[in-house]
């Protein structure tokens, strides 16, 4: 017990030399790995203050063109707040829609022309992004040639269907059909642009992968966009007296062939 206590109280007092009258062998020494506090390991620092770098790259043009649809979104508000709040009660109210119908201006107010633009610019990146994803080298051009071309295929297509329902207009004697027809496409055409831009904000400025966004988001969102439209359309035409056969018709040749049409060319071979 003696030699116990004493092991303890010469243990304690190790760091007194004096202690032990010079007789520094029987020093209890203890090995202790002194670390800076300013050295850190290379890995731990790579991992603590390496930014996570996407691996998708965003060109100037293509924040440009976003930044620009942000702006006309805000000008159609703001120029016309009550036909910017009729046009989207419009889509969920069936009598505010014909009451936007009757109007003057139904297609060139300035609120529906601004949405209109902001469909078809956002529409496009969404549609050159996909081609990027899917088949890089698809085409020979590239980059903002590519999304010009994009823009022009776009137009072409609302304006060849824009003079084929003018010319049904002549075919069912029904000027009331045609416009309520056109109208409730472009709106949801532009509710579509709409919904697009936080999507592509997000696929272009968050760490999100580029395909997760489009394949998981905008495209199961943009097929949801169109079966609307073409319900909405149905509906439009049975309560004109238009059989089911001729809105079959419409529907192949005015909505799923140019679908297919624009897909073949610009993102499958």
């Amino acid at each position: 017990m003696n030699n116990d206590s004493t092991y303890i109280e010469q243990n304690y007092t190790s760091n007194d030399s004096n202690f032990y009258a010079g007789e520094y062998s029987r020093v209890v020494l203890k090995d202790t790995l002194l670390k800076s506090p300013l050295s850190v390991d290379v890995g731990t620092e790579d991992l603590m203050f390496q930014p996570t770098v996407k691996n998708f790259q965003v060109e100037y043009w293509q924040s440009i063109i976003l930044f620009l649809t942000i702006l006309l979104l805000g000008l159609a508000k703001a120029f016309s707040m009550n036909r910017f709040k009729q046009t989207y009660k419009s889509l969920f109210n069936y009598r505010v829609a014909q009451e936007v119908c009757s109007e003057e201006k139904v297609f060139f107010h300035r609120v529906n022309i601004l949405l209109t633009i902001n469909y078809l610019l956002i529409v496009a990146l969404l549609i050159y992004q996909l081609k990027e994803l899917l088949n890089p080298k698809l085409l020979i051009v590239s980059g903002f040639s590519l999304y010009l071309l994009i823009v022009v295929f776009l137009l072409t297509l609302n304006f060849v269907k824009f003079f084929l329902s003018k010319l049904l207009t002549f075919i069912f004697d029904s000027s009331s059909l045609i416009t309520e027809y056109v109208y409730s496409v472009s709106l949801f055409n532009n509710l579509f642009g709409v919904i697009l831009l936080p999507v592509m904000a997000m696929s272009y400025f968050t760490t999100l992968e580029l395909g997760v966004i489009l394949k998981f988001i905008a495209l199961p969102m943009s097929f949801i966009m169109l079966i609307f439209r073409l319900l909405r359309v149905s509906v439009l035409a049975r309560s004109k007296g238009v059989s089911y056969l001729y809105i079959f018709a419409y529907i192949c040749s005015l909505e799923i062939l140019p679908l297919v049409v624009m897909i073949k060319i610009f993102i499958l071979t």
